[in-house]
């Protein structure tokens, strides 16, 4: 056998090695870090195995899941103006892709 052919098995073999061990400090950090939060989860909650959970529907359907009105959201966000960089003019909310999207297609040309 040559030299190289010796050599290439080792180089193999080192490489192998430090991704092992790469991976494996990877995978026991993350199961450090989710063993930990868990034993946090089960302080602060307690044990729940076998509890139902029921998620209340507030039965209106212009509720969102936090209860907020969704048509107050909508009407809020759309009254809200917002310069635009290139051409410094105020645009609703609402229209602020569209007009960028023109906008910066126009500074191109």
């Amino acid at each position: 056998m040559t030299d190289m052919e010796q050599i290439k098995p080792t180089y193999r073999n080192i490489a192998s090695s430090l991704l092992d061990d790469m991976l494996v400090n990877i995978i026991r950090q993350q199961m450090i870090v989710a063993m930990s939060q868990q034993r946090t989860l089960y302080s602060m909650v307690g044990d729940v195995k076998g509890a139902n959970f029921l998620i209340e529907d507030s039965g209106s359907p212009n509720k969102d899941i936090f209860g907020h009105d969704k048509q107050k959201l909508k009407s809020s966000e759309i009254s809200k103006y917002f310069p635009c960089d290139n051409c410094g003019r105020s645009i609703a909310a609402g229209r602020l892709s569209q007009h960028m999207s023109k906008c910066l297609e126009r500074k191109r040309r």
